[in-house]
């Protein structure tokens, strides 16, 4: 099967797209989009640069989106198009972003009402609570800024050592999956006794990058801007236990809807790899949003509407480029990733 996935892999490159938009191309693309920062501030990171774009990326993104002849849709429409079996003329886009950083409405929005782009954001309520670990950025310093981290639980006992910056950014990944799959319970105590924070050094960092309640209800009343649910606490979900999984999103959405006055209609999960939700956490989703977006690179295919509770979506980086753009729209990035499968499912 690799052999024929190759070859194929190949023909649909050297036809520059003809053949696979016709099978994989579907109705569109989720794009998957975390920040909105100037490249002075972006570049403040390094690990996790690539969790913002620039205002001007971002716009030279939407622009030519727009001359490839797309059209910007928001996740209703989106949910419409896919429950009707509506077959659109134009390759439908949808623009989301995740947890609810501030740069969002400061560098994000001025370019999306400046083209009159629908765009989701979904909130972890974590972020405006101020009690959001933002742990990334947090284990992010610690490798740059010193040489050893100990992990413990009551199953896990994790002792690392780096001599060079360069082997601290290689023992991410690692000390990442080992953070993301702490038990809820044991969560945020880790994190604080780990990298010895309080919660006055907790709040300091939402404050300084978290939307507030006010500002997400200013966002809500926005023409174009649609707020969805992320959780409560930002967790990956396959480590909660069933009631915990209950709570995380009933009570995200209740609280959204209590602070906006509007409904939260449409949820992503948290990191959203198969590894943090798959069957369980998407038919509970399912159960309580209209659709729901995961973390997976992969077109809108018509036969997504019977699997509206696990859309992909694709990254969008700072490295998108035109071509890498096509590759996106005519189906060879989805069929590199999820072979001869047209439709994401579970």
């Amino acid at each position: 099967m690799g052999f024929v996935k190759d070859k194929t892999l190949g023909f649909f490159v050297k036809t520059n797209g003809f053949v696979s938009k016709q099978v994989y191309g579907g109705l569109g693309l989720a794009f998957m989009l975390h920040r909105v920062l100037p490249a002075d501030l972006r570049n403040q990171y390094s690990i996790n640069r690539d969790l913002a774009i620039t205002p001007e990326h971002l716009e030279s993104v939407i622009t030519y989106l727009t001359k490839k002849g797309c059209r910007f849709v928001s996740l209703d429409e989106l949910h419409e198009t896919l429950r009707d079996g509506k077959t659109p003329d134009q390759k439908l886009i949808c623009m989301t972003l995740d947890d609810g950083y501030r740069d969002n409405m400061e560098y994000g929005l001025p370019v999306f009402k400046k083209y009159n782009v629908p765009v989701a954001i979904y909130i972890t309520n974590c972020f405006p609570n101020q009690t959001a670990l933002l742990w990334w950025y947090i284990l992010e310093h610690r490798i740059f800024h010193s040489f050893q981290l100990k992990i413990e639980t009551e199953s896990v006992k994790k002792e690392y050592n780096w001599k060079t910056i360069q082997q601290g950014v290689a023992l991410y990944p690692e000390i990442r999956d080992v953070l993301k799959a702490l038990p809820k319970k044991d969560f945020a105590r880790v994190i604080r006794e780990s990298f010895q924070i309080d919660d006055a050094y907790i709040q300091e960092q939402c404050k300084a990058q978290a939307l507030t309640w006010a500002e997400i209800t200013q966002l809500s009343r926005e023409k174009n801007v649609t707020i969805g649910a992320h959780t409560m606490n930002h967790l990956s979900m396959k480590t909660l236990t069933d009631d915990e999984l209950q709570y995380e999103i009933s009570a995200s959405k209740k609280e959204l809807e209590e602070k906006t006055g509007k409904p939260a209609e449409h949820f992503a999960y948290p990191y959203g790899g198969f590894e943090d939700a798959y069957a369980r956490e998407y038919k509970a989703a399912k159960e309580v949003f209209k659709t729901a977006t995961i973390n997976h690179r992969g077109n809108i295919s018509a036969g997504q509407r019977d699997f509206m509770e696990c859309i992909p979506r694709m990254p969008l980086a700072e490295s998108a480029t035109p071509q890498k753009l096509d590759y996106m729209l005519n189906g060879i990035d989805h069929f590199s990733f999820n072979g001869f499968t047209k439709t994401i499912h579970y």
